[in-house]
């Protein structure tokens, strides 16, 4: 509304060269404009009640741009200098025994879907781990700005559209647990290191690798870690049943309930 008063007024300025009126209305629009921009901000930080929306600020406000690994010393004394360098001493001190491949042979393309149709039980088995409703509360129980993989696909994406994409995701959640089968793209995990507090970036050790998975693998992970925790152990429990004597259960535990 000011900003369409004030606007009107400059154009009548304009063309009768009396410039008093606008003036004053321009001081009355910013001043309303700053304080829209504050009560904006507190309300932002008044809606902040959860501890991983501050600490997300608080990491943006807080990026150093000048933390980025510029040189690894080496164990014979000298240092880094280049890239590669940095990184294969990264691998060789945290991934000790690893091989850097740079492509698998015969392409990233070799690595085919296999010809495997899975049994009839296996689908049914699928679907009882993977259903809608299950399937949902997985993903939903992620927080929204974890870190991705290298699909750069962040929870907060098939959260936003979850209705348009649950019908997709869920065939093929079902046909990777019934196939036995990892899809390629779904394989790949993404290294972050992350420098110790109050530690010299040039030494190796001084960076712990964060790995970084695709969040549509570990929705899959964690149904069936439901499945296995609230079915299978429960069905058939890898221990037996406590059996009292005299008050106190086989294992010594009197606070065992019945006992």
């Amino acid at each position: 509304m000011k900003r369409r008063k004030f606007r009107k007024l400059f154009n009548a300025a304009k063309k009768s060269g009396d410039w008093t009126g606008y003036k004053s209305t321009l001081t009355d629009y910013n001043k309303a404009l700053r304080q829209a921009r504050r009560e904006s901000w507190r309300r932002h930080c008044d809606e902040i009640e959860k501890a991983p929306e501050c600490a997300r600020l608080q990491r943006i406000r807080s990026k150093d741009e000048q933390s980025a690994i510029g040189s690894i010393q080496l164990e014979n004394g000298n240092y880094t200098t280049t890239e590669k360098e940095i990184l294969e001493e990264l691998f060789k001190i945290h991934f000790p025994g690893s091989e850097i491949i740079l492509e698998p042979s015969g392409g990233w393309n070799s690595l085919e879907f296999p010809k495997w149709k899975g049994s009839r039980g296996d689908w049914a088995v699928s679907r009882r781990v993977v259903s809608y409703n299950k399937m949902k509360w997985s993903l939903f129980s992620f927080q929204p700005y974890k870190s991705p993989g290298m699909d750069a696909i962040m929870p907060i994406m098939l959260q936003q559209g979850f209705e348009l994409l649950a019908g997709k995701l869920l065939m093929l959640l079902r046909a990777s647990l019934a196939l036995g089968y990892i899809p390629v793209s779904w394989r790949h995990t993404m290294v972050v290191f992350i420098p110790a507090p109050g530690k010299s970036l040039t030494q190796a050790k001084s960076l712990r690798p964060i790995s970084l998975k695709s969040f549509i693998l570990k929705i899959l992970e964690k149904l069936i870690d439901r499945h296995i925790r609230g079915g299978v152990v429960v069905e058939n429990p890898t221990t037996p049943e406590p059996v009292c004597l005299q008050g106190r259960n086989v294992h010594g535990d009197s606070s065992f309930p019945g006992c």
